[in-house]
């Protein structure tokens, strides 16, 4: 993964060199949450778990690995790596669905995370091909408009169940 988003310039370019750290460090947040999260919940961390954060955080930061610095990666390895667990250990189990590898628990969720983040994260600084996002930047960004949608929309949802009709 590491590999995929720093090929991803396309060259050895000040842009490979930040997608591959900003890669590696998501990656050993997202471990070390998920970690600290099964030491809070089991009493002791697992190595299931630490390779469960590990590709957590790469998932979740391969959207944003061109447009964010090295604290977004931080940010966004582990709060993708908190939602991550919090799906596999609580949702799952409570709605009884089918995700025997956690496919969607982890990358799925991460995915959603990541994408999100790159829109309130993303840097001109990193990349001079973009405004830069919510944070950083001109609000006129496709990943702004992507973040402002995706808030949206689960605000509209976790709303829903109040709504009285007028």
């Amino acid at each position: 993964m590491v590999g995929f988003n720093a090929d991803s310039a396309l060259g050895a370019t000040n842009l490979a060199v930040f997608a591959m750290i900003v890669t590696n460090t998501s990656a050993a947040v997202g471990m070390l949450a998920w970690m600290l999260m099964d030491k809070l919940k089991t009493g002791k961390p697992t190595l299931l778990g630490a390779l469960s954060g590990a590709i957590t955080g790469l998932a979740a930061i391969t959207p944003a690995s061109g447009y964010v610095n090295i604290t977004a990666a931080i940010i966004i390895g582990f709060f993708a790596s908190v939602c991550g667990y919090y799906r596999v250990s609580y949702i799952k189990p409570r709605f009884g669905y089918d995700d025997a590898l956690d496919v969607f628990g982890i990358h799925g969720m991460s995915g959603i995370v990541g994408t999100i983040a790159a829109g309130f994260f993303a840097t001109h600084l990193i990349n001079s091909a973009i405004k830069g996002g919510l944070l950083y930047g001109i609000q006129t960004d496709e990943y702004t408009a992507f973040s402002y949608n995706g808030y949206w929309s689960l605000h509209i949802r976790h709303d829903s169940h109040n709504w009285k009709g007028y």
